[in-house]
């Protein structure tokens, strides 16, 4: 269920590398990707801006025909942390939120 990285995601809890390397340098010795070592590891790094994640949220989107609705990882973004779709006439409709929430839980689950 993606109610936890969700709702973590939502209010700026999730536990990045960069977020425990400032809280604590044991836990984390530095705040880059864990995967690539190359970039700074904040939310939107984790999430989609990685390009193995960003990878994952295309394919997805190719899978279901979404390519045309959704191509910058910032659009991506924009949806993930407000709800809104990015025309923002309307809140998204809760197909395409549970769309994404399993997008997120599956990227959590494989981090």
């Amino acid at each position: 269920m993606a109610f936890t990285p969700w709702f973590r995601l939502l209010h700026d809890c999730i536990p990045t590398a960069a977020l425990q390397h400032a809280w604590n340098h044991s836990v984390a010795a530095s705040p880059l990707c864990r995967l690539y070592q190359q970039n700074t590891e904040s939310s939107f790094h984790l999430f989609i801006s990685c390009s193995l994640k960003l990878n994952f949220w295309f394919s997805i989107f190719e899978r279901y025909s979404l390519l045309g609705k959704l191509l910058t990882a910032g659009e991506i973004w924009s949806v993930l942390i407000s709800f809104v779709p990015v025309d923002k006439q309307a809140i998204a409709d809760t197909d395409a939120l549970c769309f994404f929430g399993a997008g997120i839980s599956r990227v959590w689950k494989c981090h």
